[in-house]
C-alpha cells in the first residue's frame, strides 16, 4: 500500500512555504523533490532524500518506497498543472493520503502586480504546444505558465503576432516570483523584453490596461 503526501512548497522563495508543507515534510520517511524545493523545506534530518527532477524517475522512487511514507515536493500548488495528476493516474487516488496546497506562482504573480486575479484563464505552455494561447485574446485577465522551450520572449511574441500588445492591454512577464532573482517587467512592445535565463521561471500575465 502506498502512503503519498503531496506537498506544494510555493514558488521557490523559502518565506512562501507554509507550517502545514514542513510539518507534513517532517513526518514522512521519504522525501522525493528538486534541489531547491528540499532546500525552500529548510534543515530536515533523519529521512531518506532523493533529488530528483524526471517526472517518470520519481514515480519510480515512489513505486520502490511501497509501505513508506513519501512526501513528494511539487513547486507551486499541487493542485494547478502538477505532478499530481501523475501521481494519482499511477498509484491511484486512495494512495494519496493528503495534499498539502501551497501558494502558486500565479497567486504570487498577482500579487507582485497588485491585481485582482479573478476569473482568470489559466493556460499552460510548459511542455505543451503553444497553440494554447489561442484562446488567450478572449480572456480578459490571462496567466500563462511558461517553460525553457516556450519561454516569455516566444510566449510575447507570438502574443504579438495576435495583436495583444495593440490592445487595451497591459502585459507583464514575472520572473523567479519569491526569490531573490525576481522580475517583474510591464512589456508594451518586444524591446522590452530582455531573453531569459534557461533556468528562469516565468509566468505571463496579461490584464486591462489601466
Amino acid at each position: 500500500m502506498h502512503r503519498i503526501t503531496l506537498i506544494g512548497v510555493g514558488p521557490g522563495g523559502s518565506d512562501y512555504v507554509t507550517f502545514r508543507a514542513v510539518k507534513c515534510a517532517q513526518n514522512c520517511e521519504v522525501l522525493i523533490g528538486m534541489k531547491h524545493q528540499i532546500a525552500a523545506i529548510g534543515e530536515i534530518t533523519g529521512k531518506v532524500i532523493y533529488e530528483e527532477n524526471r517526472i517518470e524517475e520519481i514515480l519510480n522512487l515512489i513505486g520502490k518506497n511501497e509501505g513508506k511514507t513519501v512526501g513528494v515536493l511539487i513547486t507551486g500548488d499541487a493542485g494547478i498543472y502538477s505532478l499530481s495528476e501523475k501521481i494519482m493516474e499511477r498509484f491511484g487516488r486512495n494512495s494519496v493520503t493528503e495534499i498539502v496546497p501551497g501558494i502558486s506562482s500565479i497567486m504570487a504573480a498577482f500579487s507582485k502586480i497588485k491585481e485582482q486575479w479573478l476569473n482568470v484563464q489559466i493556460i499552460s505552455v510548459h511542455g505543451r504546444p503553444l497553440d494554447g494561447l489561442n484562446d488567450a485574446p478572449n480572456h480578459e485577465r490571462v496567466a500563462i505558465l511558461c517553460d525553457r522551450k516556450n519561454n516569455s520572449s516566444l510566449v510575447v511574441k507570438t502574443l504579438s503576432q495576435m495583436g495583444i500588445l495593440n490592445r487595451s492591454k497591459t502585459v507583464y512577464v514575472c520572473r523567479n516570483i519569491t526569490c531573490d532573482n525576481e522580475q517583474t517587467i510591464e512589456v508594451n512592445t518586444i524591446a522590452d523584453l530582455n531573453i531569459p535565463d534557461e533556468n528562469d521561471k516565468e509566468v505571463v500575465i496579461i490584464v486591462p490596461r489601466r
